[in-house]
């Protein structure tokens, strides 16, 4: 019994100073001559330097980094002398490429890669910290929302006649895009199909010729990655009620007959026939793209399992959108 028990409280005591740390590692890292805690987040691109709690302790440093399966992977070309370990941003660079993970910081808006630092001495204990680093740029900000545009009731659209404007705030980016969907969507974007680069410095203002049902995402990146704004909708700024109650009626039509102006003609049979070759996709509720035909005037549904589809088709001058229901 008391052979138990001591094995017990070997294990005990071995799991507590792997939990607890051996008290090695300082708690004040230093990065560009300024102190900081070890517990804070990190910002910045200049080194962090760690320092022993005892520089005559002798041992090894060991860098890790948290993968996107969850696992922490090996980091080489880690500086360590006279009981101080350098970590230079640089040794992340060939990680980032194969996708690692990040954790937001709400306070910061940013990203932030997650690292363990371990030392362990010559006599076989071990201390290990989590560094918080946020490298990728903050996420971009979207405010100061306008909408100007004249609605076509015969074309039920607002393209050229509508002004989308709106202004991006961020930090620490190499370079800035937005993504803009194709119009008359009316739930989450299923793809973006526009990109657009933007060379200018935080704050930007951000402005095109818009059309209701279109989606915007903003991109920031650098060397270490990016981040992405909230996604916004055209019609969400729309405040005329008569449109805002036109679009629902739009929503509402589960089946577009021909017009002489839409391409398509029925939809009975499941079967989508057109007047003349478009390029069709179709998408389920979750955006997942279920089947699509280049260049065709005919397209089967009849594989698709009952329940509500999103069908995009695009013919020379417009891209058509609408909701489908398989019985």
């Amino acid at each position: 019994m008391r052979s138990y028990l001591k094995l017990l409280c070997a294990i005990l005591a071995a799991l507590t100073n792997q939990a607890f740390g051996a008290n090695f590692i300082s708690d004040l890292i230093e990065q560009d001559g300024v102190s900081k805690n070890i517990q804070d987040p990190i910002t910045g691109y200049a080194p962090i330097t760690v320092a022993l709690t005892d520089p005559s302790i002798s041992g090894e440093w060991t860098l890790e980094v948290l993968d996107r399966g969850e696992f922490y992977r090996s980091v080489p070309d880690l500086e360590s002398t006279y009981g101080l370990c350098t970590i230079n941003p640089e040794i992340l660079l060939g990680l980032v490429k194969e996708g690692l993970w990040k954790e937001y910081d709400a306070d910061l808006n940013r990203d932030l890669f997650l690292l363990r630092l371990s030392f362990t001495a010559d006599t076989g204990k071990n201390e290990s910290v989590i560094l918080r680093w946020g490298l990728v740029p903050t996420r971009p900000v979207i405010s100061d929302i306008t909408f100007t545009y004249v609605y076509d009731w015969e074309w039920d659209d607002i393209w050229p006649n509508g002004n989308f404007t709106f202004k991006v705030e961020y930090l620490d980016a190499e370079r800035i895009e937005y993504n803009v969907t194709a119009s008359f969507l009316f739930g989450p974007p299923f793809y973006f199909t526009t990109l657009y680069v933007i060379d200018s410095p935080s704050p930007v203002i951000i402005e095109y010729d818009a059309d209701w049902g279109e989606f915007i995402q903003v991109s920031v990146g650098n060397r270490y990655g990016s981040a992405h704004s909230d996604i916004i909708c055209t019609t969400d700024y729309i405040t005329d009620q008569e449109i805002l109650d036109r679009i629902q009626e739009i929503a509402g039509i589960e089946e577009v007959k021909g017009d002489g102006r839409n391409p398509l003609v029925s939809t009975e049979d499941s079967t989508l026939s057109f007047t003349e070759p478009v390029d069709v996709s179709v998408y389920d509720l979750s955006g997942k793209q279920i089947l699509s035909a280049g260049y065709t005037q005919s397209v089967p549904l009849s594989s698709l399992q009952s329940g509500i589809y999103l069908i995009s088709y695009r013919n020379h001058t417009k891209t058509y959108n609408f909701k489908y229901h398989k019985k």
